[in-house]
């Protein structure tokens, strides 16, 4: 069932009369799906539709609620319990939209989520989806100023939220989502499939996707990150040539892709943190100053870059109790990942020498 939301101010009339489909994959997650649910309807676009997965749910609690919402208006698609790749592409596949979206339900939309969204991505046929910027809430407060879509650096991190604006024609092209991919990473999967098939993506820098925080240890994301070196891997060796090609690895074997990866995403993350950019402006102002490893190779480069005595002062800073309580402060629970980034580099990501 399609239930029209307010007028879309602003919008052409071909975009607004664009069908999109919401997808909520849900395994008991009763708690929380109505509030997911809720904020599709309140979306300022004019012709959305809701599809709820229930994903073999066994909570009765969770089964009542899905119940009830099918009877207010919601198409809900039945499934044994297959995982959430698996329930988004039953999602999808259940409509007939050329836009669709993955909410998960425990996560919401802002209200111009898809008023924003949606005619960046019809604007572009290049275009293979389209995301924004996200707000925590729930756990843990705070906010994810996603990147700008940047081809290679998607090679090394996933630089958006699974829920984004996604082309149909492009999803049906590459597969969907790929059903093994049960731990984790299957959106950054499919974002490197787009990529293979000629797709960019698109982010439009506002806070428009609610992202819920759960209690450390609760949360799927968590038990991804503990896999993370292992995934990793099998978006490596799935993805192979379109890695070599982007880091010029001598044939498309697996192991020299990641010898190369391991450096690229180090001086990634090094390069994007705030203290780093700090001292890049500094030496771009400073009488004199240059950037002294700009010349060298990636890997020389990174070398260069964990022996230099700003690295070592920014690593000092970030251990103290001082800077611990001020980052707190600043940049709330999360600033102990970008310290640790400059704290354990070297270790994680260095090589020895042939």
């Amino acid at each position: 069932m399609t239930r029209p939301a307010a007028n879309a101010a602003g919008l052409h009339r071909g975009d607004a009369e664009t069908r999109v489909a919401v997808i909520i994959p849900c395994f008991n997650h009763g708690a929380y799906v109505r509030t997911a649910v809720a904020s599709v309807w309140r979306q300022d676009w004019p012709n959305v539709e809701c599809v709820l997965v229930d994903d073999g749910s066994t909570d009765r609690r969770t089964l009542k609620v899905i119940e009830a919402l099918g009877l207010e208006g919601v198409r809900v698609v039945r499934q044994e319990n297959r995982g959430l790749p698996a329930a988004r592409n039953a999602g999808v596949r259940a409509t007939d939209t050329p836009v669709f979206v993955c909410l998960d339900a425990d996560d919401r939309l802002g209200r111009r989520f898809l008023s924003r969204l949606v005619p960046r991505l019809l604007g572009d046929p290049a275009i293979g989806y389209c995301y924004s910027w996200t707000k925590f809430f729930g756990a843990r407060s705070g906010r994810w100023a996603c990147p700008e879509y940047d081809p290679k650096r998607l090679l090394l991190e996933n630089l958006s939220p699974a829920t984004a604006v996604v082309r149909r024609a492009a999803f049906d092209r590459v597969g969907g989502y790929r059903r093994e991919m049960i731990h984790g990473y299957e959106d950054w999967d499919l974002w490197l499939s787009l990529l293979a098939a000629g797709y960019h993506g698109a982010c439009v820098p506002e806070t428009l996707f609610y992202y819920r925080k759960h209690p450390p240890g609760r949360s799927m994301l968590d038990r991804t990150h503990r896999r993370h070196g292992e995934i990793v891997r099998s978006l490596v060796a799935r993805h192979r040539r379109l890695y070599a090609s982007q880091f010029g690895a001598a044939g498309d074997g697996v192991a020299d892709i990641l010898r190369l990866l391991t450096i690229e995403t180090e001086l990634n993350r090094i390069e994007n943190s705030r203290p780093w950019r700090l001292v890049q402006r500094i030496n771009q102002v400073w009488p004199g100053g240059r950037d002294r490893c700009a010349a060298a190779s990636r890997r020389d480069r990174l070398d260069c870059i964990t022996r230099s005595l700003p690295y070592r002062l920014i690593s000092a800073a970030k251990k103290t109790p001082f800077y611990g309580i001020y980052a707190r402060r600043v940049h709330g629970p999360s600033w102990k990942q970008d310290a640790q980034l400059f704290a354990d580099a070297s270790s994680r990501y260095s090589e020895p020498r042939q």
